[in-house]
């Protein structure tokens, strides 16, 4: 439908609840939210009021203009925007507008103009159960993503429960795919991930990838902090806390600098192959290198008693 500077209110449900379509709605008030399972269509200069009960629920694709074209009124505490899930096959923002964001299906962000997904400072992202964030798809379908909040405004990854588990959600995926110059992660929590991900169980998983990972804290998976599939990160300032196995495995040669590695369940760094450059840091539980060379300098290395230094 085209909708356009019309007024819909006093509705039981959502003011508007579009199953599938192309829709435009264009200057209109519209009460109680709306809901649009739609991969694309125009949706701006709205004014969207009243939504506590009747949540926002729109397709991934369409998430950025909602809230950065649009004016969103009276959020309450504990109000969400629910994601439905799908491609972000075009560039956009998810808004700090207060609201809580519901990934209730698998988001994957790529497209032959390799869109970038950003998240503003201080938002909240929760997953429901088994859900991931895909980043790229194919050599001809890149994508990126920009999480860079700050120390006073951290962007939250975390999993849409009450009382949180680890490995309730499948965490962020890198795919070769990843447009590295435009992906950034810093000033972001990621938590509570680690369920099965092609075969891995991980918070991130970064494979043949290089993103930028500074100022984060990477904590409670039920498997690695971060896994490594010939990849070579920078990783700087971060603290990987509570991995049920270990805080950084695979292959590549990552840079981790001034870091942290706590409390994992076996080394706090094992890679099977690389070159990589470990600088600065604190690793709990001993390290394992199978690499002929890199540069290992000025760390501190510690409880290694039950998974010794191996290199």
């Amino acid at each position: 439908p085209t909708i356009t500077n019309s007024t819909i209110r006093n509705t039981g449900n959502n003011g508007i609840y579009l199953s599938s379509g192309t829709p435009t709605i264009t200057g209109s008030t519209i009460e109680k939210g709306l809901y649009l399972n739609c991969d694309s269509g125009t949706v701006t200069g709205n004014t969207i009021t009243n939504a506590t009960n009747s949540p926002i629920q729109v397709k991934a694709n369409l998430v950025g203009s909602v809230t950065t074209q649009n004016t969103i009124q009276n959020i309450q505490t504990g109000d969400t925007l629910n994601v439905l899930g799908g491609q972000v096959s075009s560039s956009g923002t998810w808004k700090n507008l207060g609201l809580t964001y519901i990934v209730t299906s698998d988001v994957n962000v790529y497209g032959s103009g390799a869109p970038v997904l950003t998240i503003e400072p201080g938002v909240v992202v929760k997953f429901n159960q088994n859900k991931t964030l895909y980043i790229g798809y194919s050599s001809s379908y890149l994508g990126a993503l920009y999480a860079v909040g700050s120390a006073s405004s951290p962007i939250l990854f975390t999993s849409n429960q009450a009382t949180p588990t680890a490995g309730y959600w499948g965490g962020i995926n890198f795919a070769d795919a990843t447009v590295d110059a435009n992906t950034t992660l810093s000033y972001v929590t990621v938590e509570y991930g680690g369920h099965l991900v092609s075969g891995v169980n991980s918070n991130l998983s970064i494979n043949s990838a290089s993103p930028t990972i500074t100022n984060c804290t990477i904590r409670q998976s039920s498997g690695y902090g971060i896994f490594l599939a010939g990849s070579n990160p920078s990783i700087q300032n971060t603290t990987i806390d509570g991995a049920t196995t270990y805080g950084v495995y695979g292959s590549g040669s990552p840079t981790i600098t001034n870091s942290t590695i706590r409390n994992t369940g076996n080394n706090g760094i094992y890679l099977s192959s690389g070159t990589p450059t470990i600088t600065g840091s604190t690793i709990e539980k001993g390290l394992y290198l199978s690499c002929d060379s890199g540069t290992v300098t000025g760390n501190t290395i510690t409880n290694a008693t039950n998974s010794p230094i191996q290199v």
